[in-house]
């Protein structure tokens, strides 16, 4: 016979309870019972986890937390502790309440962790990759919105068919965007951050590209590369004189590479080029 899901149980086992009181219950129910209704078995322990990134979230933390109570109550699951994340932070690392909740699961207070939606617990792929493999091939991982309960084979299937999708998703827009990418630079438009000495200027008009602009403070540096160059100092010791007469790049303290770059991007930066303010900002 079938095995019946704990929710299944107490539905079965408080209607059968309810005819044993008016005494409508016939002999061939109660012996059905008697076989069917396995011992009570322990609740799986859950640690439900709220996270709220935006001002903008589809579901508030009240909301999450009704869905998590409700969902735990149905599924016949033992809520140990509702917690909630209210640090905005883009990797796993950074959100200091999931990553005790993880501590918890290794320490045995709890068997899973419970959530309204995957992209609550990360939206990033390779942050769930992570916490697949060193957390949730031993713990239990449920998500509510996304059907997934890893206690089952086809939770665990759900899951993995939706990591496989999403890596599929980011392979094909990053295929995109470099197609895009190439034929724009074939077309001579530059793409990517503006090189050293420029920043981009605002957009002429909705359907042009965005001039690049000079910038006077970094113009100074390239110039003053140039003249040390042309005076037959090496790479290295450019970097170092620039340094000691206190130009800076965008990171900070010049090198040979980065003299290197300025040098050579600078050369031919772009045909879309428009005259230097007398005061802009630097990108």
């Amino acid at each position: 016979m079938l095995a019946l899901l704990p929710h299944q149980q107490a539905i079965n086992t408080s209607l059968i309870d309810c005819l044993r009181r008016k005494g409508r219950l016939p002999n061939e129910v109660k012996l059905w019972h008697a076989a069917n209704m396995s011992p009570e078995q322990p609740k799986t322990r859950v640690i439900g986890y709220v996270r709220v990134s935006t001002d903008k979230q589809e579901q508030s933390p009240e909301a999450q937390k009704q869905c998590l109570e409700a969902y735990a109550v149905a599924m016949g699951l033992q809520l140990v502790d509702l917690v909630t994340e209210t640090k905005s932070a883009k990797t796993v690392v950074d959100r200091p309440v999931l990553l005790a909740v993880l501590a918890r699961l290794r320490a045995g207070d709890a068997d899973g962790l419970l959530v309204a939606k995957l992209d609550r617990l990360t939206r990033s792929l390779r942050d769930l990759g992570a916490l697949l493999e060193d957390y949730f091939d031993k713990f239990q991982l449920l998500s509510v919105g996304d059907s997934i309960d890893t206690r089952s084979a086809s939770g665990r299937l759900t899951l993995g068919v939706l990591v496989g999708v999403s890596q599929w998703e980011r392979e094909a827009i990053g295929e995109r965007t470099k197609a895009g990418m190439k034929i724009l630079k074939q077309q001579g438009v530059r793409v990517g951050k503006a090189p050293f000495g420029y920043c981009y200027g605002p957009r002429p008009g909705p359907e042009e590209r965005r001039p690049l602009v000079p910038v006077p403070e970094e113009q100074k540096a390239i110039e003053r590369a140039r003249e040390l160059r042309a005076q037959g100092l090496s790479l290295r010791e450019v970097a170092g004189k620039l340094t000691e007469e206190g130009y800076r790049t965008r990171n900070g303290f010049w090198s040979s590479d980065s003299v290197r770059s300025a040098l050579l991007r600078a050369a031919t930066p772009s045909h879309d080029l428009v005259p230097a303010p007398t005061e802009t900002a630097a990108d």
